[in-house]
């Protein structure tokens, strides 16, 4: 392959690659829980209308408590983007407790001799 070869063929690719992301549809919702609680959760989907595979990405939890109430909506592009072009709806929640979600916060690890 020669060398103007190799460049059209990278060139195209992220042409593509961006023509895929930008169909993608993402919206920031609400998801109602027990108790009255809603949790706020980002969701992208493909383009079309049609039933799609669900692919939930949970998010971890920072160092410090003090951190929880300041994390923001995760995205994890990469992930998220190719699960998206495969055709996947994929919902990343806030969890409760944590960031726009508020709440108490429901989870624990244990102690440090014995974590959960």
């Amino acid at each position: 392959m020669t060398m103007k070869l190799r460049i059209f063929t990278a060139l195209l690719a992220l042409a593509l690659a961006g023509e895929a992301s930008a169909q993608t549809r993402e919206q920031v919702i609400r998801i109602p829980t027990v108790g009255g609680m809603s949790m706020l959760a980002t969701v992208m989907r493909p383009p079309g209308e049609q039933r799609r595979p669900l692919a939930i990405i949970n998010h971890g939890s920072p160092a410090t408590a003090w951190q929880r109430p300041e994390m923001d909506l995760p995205r994890y592009e990469p992930l998220s983007s190719w699960f998206v072009e495969r055709g996947y709806v994929v919902v990343l929640p806030l969890r409760r407790g944590y960031g726009g979600t508020g709440g108490d916060w429901a989870e624990s690890y244990g102690d440090c001799d014995e974590p959960d």
